[in-house]
């Protein structure tokens, strides 16, 4: 006789690198058993708080609702032959590159059912976007709500998409780091103090995605930018810096790299 699933998930994490170790800090309130395998002994101590560390995925229990795999993307294929044998329902695969298709054909298990994902370690802030394309079915209702605590949740139908997400979502936030940090260099540079500059320039990333939100940002932009002002004095230098399309170009060569990464 089968083995009921529990009413609440059991997952494993198969990595405790940042992402990995984002997602469980993101579900730390969540309910249900929570696994993490990572051989590195510093990171497991780290992730104990979190869940129960595993050196191997052989250590796993048997038959879980989620894995979860946030291993870089040449190590996927060894994991999902090694989760083989413990029959998840459900692998959801956030390495950047690896497709659906060499997913089914490393792991074999037809019991098991695949997804494709794409998130960022703002997950740890239960603020990342997570993006998911099912091989054949969605994942059930209780594990969506199980990721939707880490951030919106977001499927797509179309798989080529994936690698045009990893750029734009994933490593996405990091770009606009590197634009705070700008900022906030730029107030140093008027004589505010570090600690007021970094306060005034996060800020301004969490007013701008406010008005985003409510509007496309092209308007959103245009009702913050009056005739003669202080706004359009600074676009037109971030324009003429060739700013706008250094942002595309970006997200094209993230996209490329994930491309080659498979």
């Amino acid at each position: 006789m089968a083995r009921s699933r529990p009413q609440t998930p059991r997952l494993a994490v198969i990595g405790g690198g940042n992402l990995g170790g984002a997602f469980l800090a993101g579900l730390a309130q969540a309910a249900g058993a929570r696994f993490v395998v990572e051989p590195d002994k510093d990171k497991q101590r780290a992730l104990k708080a979190y869940a129960t560390p595993c050196a191997r995925v052989a250590d796993l229990p048997d038959d879980l609702d989620l894995a979860i795999i946030t291993v870089k993307p040449p190590l996927v294929k060894g994991v999902l032959a090694e989760l083989a044998a413990k029959k998840p329902a459900h692998v959801v695969s956030f390495a950047a590159g690896v497709t659906l298709a060499q997913m089914r054909a490393a792991i074999g298990a037809r019991k098991t059912t695949l997804h494709r994902g794409m998130a960022s370690t703002a997950a740890a802030s239960c603020a990342s976007t997570t993006t998911l394309c099912d091989e054949k079915s969605a994942l059930p209702q209780a594990l969506q709500d199980l990721l939707a605590t880490l951030g919106e949740v977001i499927s797509i139908a179309d798989e080529k998409w994936m690698d045009a997400i990893t750029a734009v979502s994933a490593s996405a936030p990091a770009f606009f780091l590197l634009a705070m940090e700008g900022l906030s260099d730029g107030g140093l540079r008027l004589g505010l103090p570090r600690d007021l500059a970094d306060r005034l320039a996060v800020g301004a990333a969490r007013a701008a995605e406010a008005v985003a939100r409510k509007e496309h940002m092209t308007r959103a932009k245009h009702k913050i930018t009056s005739p003669g002002g202080t706004t359009i004095a600074g676009l037109t230098v971030l324009e003429r810096a060739g700013v706008h399309a250094a942002f595309s170009d970006a997200a094209m060569a993230a996209a490329a790299r994930a491309k080659e990464l498979a």
